[in-house]
């Protein structure tokens, strides 16, 4: 129950298709406990980060955060954006990124003409929003 109930609630928060979600099956049910679950967002593997609330033995509620950051479906958007007509050769982003509000990190997207583009991207909140636009130029010395 807990499973169906994320896949419904990260798919709506997150905007990609929750293919599934697995939970520990021994983990004894107390409040406050915290546990890891994998998930597969759109194909693309995570965990999410879980706090059971409620009685012991039944988790009635819950509260859960993605452990990382959802970088699949924005480097497809990276690719559309910066392709231009010559298409897009790679999208390097270091990964896992904590998934953290306000955190920040680069990815380059490597051109097929051999441009690269470097790109600043920020985590908005904790569902999985990204925003990404050209990277700042160094400061001039």
């Amino acid at each position: 129950m807990l499973e169906r109930d994320m896949i419904a609630r990260f798919t709506a928060a997150t905007g990609t298709l929750v293919t599934g979600v697995e939970c520990p099956d021994d983990v004894e049910v107390r409040e406050g406990r915290v546990i890891e679950c994998r998930a597969s967002f759109g194909g693309e593997p995570n965990r999410l980060v879980v706090t059971l609330r409620g009685a012991p033995g039944r988790p009635s509620r819950y509260t859960a955060t993605l452990k990382y950051a959802l970088l699949g479906r924005m480097k497809e958007e990276m690719r559309r954006r910066y392709g231009g007509s010559a298409g897009v050769r790679a999208v390097q982003c270091p990964e896992p990124q904590p998934q953290r509000p306000e955190n920040f990190f680069f990815c380059t997207v490597v051109r097929a003409d051999g441009r690269r583009i470097q790109l600043r991207v920020v985590q908005i909140d904790d569902r999985g929003t990204l925003r990404f636009g050209p990277a700042p130029a160094p400061p001039r010395r």
